[in-house]
This record gives structure tokens, sequence and C-alpha cells, in this order.
């Protein structure tokens, strides 16, 4: 008899987790059964743990301390000092303590027995499922990571550390005596107790903060051996300054929930650390004295927005946000004035920052990004802040979620994953729509120049035809008169004078003989000032030119000439900073070079239409001698006719090429 298989309809007998068989076919995979699997472990966890603490960031373990603390419902945390072994061996640890929600003996046993927190899901977008903190601080913590938790009155202690023979990290093994039976037996999870070894008494370390709140848990770290110091953080990494720790959360968090202080030591040297606890509240009057500073952390908005009343420097001028069509919304705060001088311990200027609820993250300052968001110019930059807030993505809908190592944001569609964020688009989609109060600053900011012409050459032969033209009033200081100066901006010119003087160099001439004799002397121009002299008239020179706010002028006008007065005693050619002529030519030019040469090519862009604007009056002066003055002043010198001047075009812009060839000869020469 031939024996026959049928592999396509073959019944397979299975043992589900209630113990029932069940049958069901290779063909189906319908069925609604609880698998009944060996759970998968995981080997070499030392390596793991190290790979992945490889992969973290500076000061990451602060963060996770921070967020467990967020979602156990803490509502103070303090990251201060474990005196106990100062005292004993002269050996700083940080110490991490919150009033949050701690554990009992099972849970501590369950979530520091494993790498993942045994009560919570590892996998889903939002969660911070527990790994974070082991693998962010054992690395660095290999001779203990001591936790002690205060829950229902009783307090326990457990103790992470590295056994170099197995290569692994876990709990620690306490050798106890069971009070009962007197057996001896070993636990992971203890009472604390007096250690010699450490240098520390564990039942005094808890803050009476978290014994007034009746919970909480306080994280001690030891280091790699038992004389390390822990209160600067990591080895190997920048997280030795004494505000750094401060200045990471202040960035990292947009907003708080909980009160946060950090003890922050005020001098790098050990030898002048305090000796105890008590030293710490002697102040001699000096905040350089103190030898700590308790810090609280405000979080990001708050030097963004700096509400401090106190402050009349500088204010935040505007703040709004820009809906895009992803739904992603932009919060720009522009300031105004000067900013506050915070420190080591916060940022100090405008930033762009993408804010994943109450995290920040993607964290810049530099040019090229300002760039993408059309917003190039320094002035405006250091007080422009962006905040951009993505959707979260969820299982049904397209958005940001964190990277698993919270370095960083990633962004999904409805047919991809693990995308970067698109922050181009964004940047390109706010641009079009920018908001007023910021377009507004970035015109001032652009138009906020003047100057005359600077070519030495041609100067001189202006001069040399139109200044006898444009005698104005000055100042000689040398003789007392009603009229003042500021004694600046002086013009020396060569003056005849009689025969001789009376011998003693002063005024007149000096000593001797007669005839015509010159003597230089240098008149002012007049200013409300502190230095009196005698009217005289003396040569205007040639005008100036001064880029001003659009809203000075009529549609379409490029420039006005203002004749001489006493603020610009050669006269002056307004030029309108947001007229589409001065921003596309400024555009068109930045596009061919270098980002960072965007400031000193758009300088090049406004001076080399100004000296063409200052060019066209000057030469129309020498047409008074064809036509009357009231044409010249009031038609050809007309708002519209001079605008018109300046739209060839073909001539400024060969001059601009010129001028940026000679900038970046300059730039290559300083580079070598």
């Amino acid at each position: 008899m031939t024996k026959q298989s049928n592999t396509s309809n073959s019944q397979i007998s299975t043992r589900t987790t209630n113990g029932k068989n069940k049958t069901m076919s290779k063909q189906s995979n319908t069925s609604n059964s609880q698998m009944n699997i060996a759970p998968m472990g995981v080997k070499n966890v030392g390596s793991l743990t190290e790979r992945l603490y490889r992969e973290t960031k500076d000061h990451q373990w602060l963060r996770e301390f921070l967020q467990n603390s967020i979602e156990a419902g803490a509502t103070r945390a303090h990251l201060g000092i474990e005196w106990g072994a100062v005292a004993s061996r002269g050996v700083y640890r940080r110490v991490y303590s919150d009033d949050g929600h701690a554990m009992d003996l099972k849970e501590l046993t369950e979530f520091f027995a494993n790498l993942g927190d045994g009560s919570k899901a590892i996998g889903g977008r939002d969660e911070n499922f527990g790994v974070g903190a082991k693998v962010s601080a054992l690395p660095w913590n290999k001779f203990g990571l001591t936790i002690i938790s205060r829950k229902d009155g009783r307090e326990l202690m457990i103790r992470l550390a590295y056994d170099p023979d197995t290569h692994s990290y876990g709990p620690m093994r306490f050798d106890t005596v069971n009070a009962a039976t007197g057996i001896e037996q070993t636990a992971i999870a203890v009472p604390p107790f007096l250690d010699t070894e450490c240098g520390v008494d564990w039942s005094k370390v808890m803050p009476d903060f978290i014994r007034e709140k009746g919970h909480g848990t306080c994280i001690v770290m030891m280091g790699n051996t038992v004389d390390t110091d822990t209160v600067l953080g990591a080895p190997g990494r920048d997280e030795w300054a004494i505000k750094s720790a401060s200045k990471y959360l202040n960035e990292r968090y947009f907003e708080l929930p909980i009160k946060l202080t950090i003890d922050e030591l005020n001098h790098a040297d050990k030898s002048m650390w305090p000796r105890s606890e008590a030293e710490t509240r002697k102040n001699s009057g000096s905040d350089e004295y103190r030898p700590i500073n308790t810090r609280k952390i405000e979080g990001a908005e708050n030097f963004i927005t700096y509400p401090k009343q106190s402050f009349e420097s500088g204010r935040l001028a505007s703040s709004g946000t820009t809906v895009l069509t992803d739904g992603t919304e932009v919060d720009h705060y522009l300031w105004d004035g000067k900013r506050p001088e915070v420190g080591d311990y916060a940022t100090r200027q405008g930033y762009i920052a993408v804010r994943y609820g109450s995290e920040i993250y993607h964290h810049t300052d530099h040019h090229n990004s300002y760039r993408s968001w059309s917003v190039p110019h320094k002035s405006v930059r250091r007080n422009l802040t962006l905040i951009v807030r993505p959707r979260q993505a969820t299982s049904d809908q397209p958005g940001a979620y964190a990277r698993g190592d919270r370095s960083g944001l990633l962004y999904c569609t409805r047919t991809s994953d693990g995308l970067e964020l698109p922050m181009l688009d964004w940047a390109e989609e706010w641009a079009d729509n920018m908001p007023d109060d910021v377009r507004d600053a970035l015109r001032k900011a652009v138009g906020t120049g003047s100057g005359t012409i600077k070519d030495a050459s041609y100067l001189k032969r202006l001069a040399a035809k139109f200044n006898d033209k444009w005698k104005i009033d000055k100042v000689d200081t040398r003789r007392p008169g009603d009229m003042t100066t500021n004694g600046e901006d002086g013009t020396t010119t060569i003056v005849s004078c009689g025969g001789g003087g009376n011998g003693n160099g002063n005024g007149g001439g000096g000593g001797g003989g007669g005839g015509n004799r010159k003597r230089r002397i240098t008149v002012y121009p007049e200013y409300d000032g502190p230095i009196r002299g005698h009217r005289t008239q003396g040569e205007g020179g040639i005008p100036r030119f001064e880029w001003v706010d659009g809203a000075q002028f009529d549609d379409g006008v490029f420039a006005t000439w203002e004749p001489s007065s006493k603020e610009y005693p050669r006269g002056v050619v307004f030029l309108n900073q947001g007229h589409p002529v001065i921003e596309a030519e400024s555009k068109f030019f930045a596009e061919q070079y270098p980002n960072t040469w965007y400031e000193d090519v758009v300088d090049a862009v406004h001076d080399c239409y100004g000296e063409s604007a200052v060019a066209a009056v000057a030469h129309s002066e020498h047409l008074k001698t064809i036509v009357s003055s009231d044409i010249v002043d009031n038609q050809m010198r007309d708002p519209y006719a001079l605008t018109m001047s300046l739209l060839g075009l073909i001539a400024e812009e060969a001059m601009i090429a010129e001028r940026i060839r000679e900038l970046a000869i300059t730039k290559k020469k300083k580079a070598a």
C-alpha cells in the first residue's frame, strides 16, 4: 500500500495557553486562539546596553530621570549631592530625587531585574518604556546605581551594578538575616543600611520633601569605582561644565510640569568644593564666593518670553502662530531691545526647534537653517525664535514621533515610516506666509544702512565740480559764537589770511613778514552739542543715502530727495528698503554666493544702489547751469523721476558684480 501525504490539507494539533487542544489547518491564519510561545530572552545584556549608551546624547540620563518623574506624577524633583560620602571619603556623587509614586518590593524587583519596564509594553511610539534610564546611566556607573524607594511608609533600596566576569548588568544580591527566623538569605531589595564600603548611610539619603510627601525615589550615581566623583556627569562626555545640566534642561523642555532644582557647584576646581552640606549655607555676601548655587529650572519658554517685570532693557515685541497645510503649527517669538544676560544656564538668543509634547528637539541657531526660513539677516536671527509643532503620529494619522533613543524626531506618512522631518517643506510654506511682524523686522534690518559714494577718485571728481555750489553753514570752533556742534565729522580746509601776525602763532599767523599767507582750519557740521563756535560757510560735500522703512513712501516710489537740513547738512537720498526691485536684486545676487556671504552681498547691493542715487542727485546739480533750479529741484529730483533713474538695473548690476568680485578677493586673502 502506497503511503500518501497531502501537506496542503494536513492537520496539526496545538496546545493553547488554556491547556486545551485545538486543531487548525496550515492554510488557515484566521484563528483567534492565544498562541503558546516561549518568550524570547536577551543575551549579552552588557554589550547591548553599552551599544545603546553610545547612541545616546550628552545628559540623556537626566532627561530619562526627569521623564520618569513626570510619568510618576511627581510635583518636585531635585538634582543634588550625596553628602555622606563627601564627609567619609571625599567623594562627590550626584543624587536625583523626586516625590512621585514610588515602587514597592514587587515593583522594584520586576523593574530592575529586566532591561525593559515590566509594567509597560515596549514598542509604542510615545511610551517612555523604562529602557532609557538604565541604558543612559549604567555604563558610566558600573560600581553602582543605587535606588531608594519610599512607599506606604516603608523604604527599600536596590543597587544595580556591573559584573565584569559575565559582562552583564543587574541588581546586586545582599546577604541578609531573616529577623523572625534568624536564617541567612539573599535579597535584591533591602531596607537602607549603613554601608561602610561606600561610605554612606543609605537611610539618611532621602530628602525631607519626600518624607513629608510620604512617597518618592532617590537615585545615587556611584560612578565606575568607589571613589569616583559623578557630580559633573558622565566621563568622556561634554557634561563637565558646572551649569551644563541646567542649560541642557532649559533647552530640552519648553515648559516643566514639576518644580525642578539643581545644585550647581560654583567652581570647577575640586579643592574649592564644599566639604559638607552645612558649608553650602555659608555666604559671605558675594555670589562668587558661594560654593553652591541652587537653580530652579524654568524651561525654554521662560527665556524666550522673559516675563520678569524688573527687566526693562528689552521685551517680547510680538508672537503668533502660523498653521501650515498639514496641520503643523509654527510659533514665532520676536524680541525687541537688549537680551537679558542669562549666563550659561540657558539659550540667550533666538533659535529654531521642534516641540514634541513638552520637549524640544532639533535645536539650532545656524544661519543656514534660518536662511531656509527666509530669515537671513543676523539682527533678526538673534531676536527671532521659531518653535515648530508638528502633529503627533498615531496609528491612523501621519505625523512626528520620537526616536527610540529620544535624540530626535522621525516622521511617518500613510505609506512610509522612519522619515526625516520635512523641515524644508515647512520652512518654505511658512516663508510664503510669513507673519507681518517678522517681515517688517526683516525690511528694517535690511535697510538700516547709510553712507555716501565710496569710490575715492569718483568722489573727488564730483566734489571738485559741485562742492562750491553746495555751501552750507559750518561751525568754526576757533572763534566764539552761538552755533553748537559735537566736534565730529569735521572738514579741514586751507584758507587765505592777511599779512604777518603777532608772532605767537595764535589765530592769524606766525610772527614776522607780510604778504598773503595760507592756514588750515577745521570746521564742523552744525549739531546740538557741547562745543560752541562761529558761523561760517563751508563745502557741503556729497549727499548721503539712507535706507528707511517702506511705509514712508508712496506706492511704487524707490527714492526721495531731501535738501540740506540740520540733520543732513549735505542733503540725503532716502531709499525704500521694501521696494520689490531691491528685494529682487538682493535675492538674485545672494543666491549666487555661499550662505555665509549673505549679509556682505546684500550690503554690497544696497551700497551700490545708494551710491547710484547719490550720483544722480549730484550730477543733476550741474544742470542748474542749463535749466532753472526750480525744474531741477521739483521735477528732475521728484520721487518718481528719481525712482525711474534707478530702474535701469544694467549699470547697477555691473557695479554690484564688480563690488562682490572685490569682496571675494578680500575673503580669499583672509582665508589664506
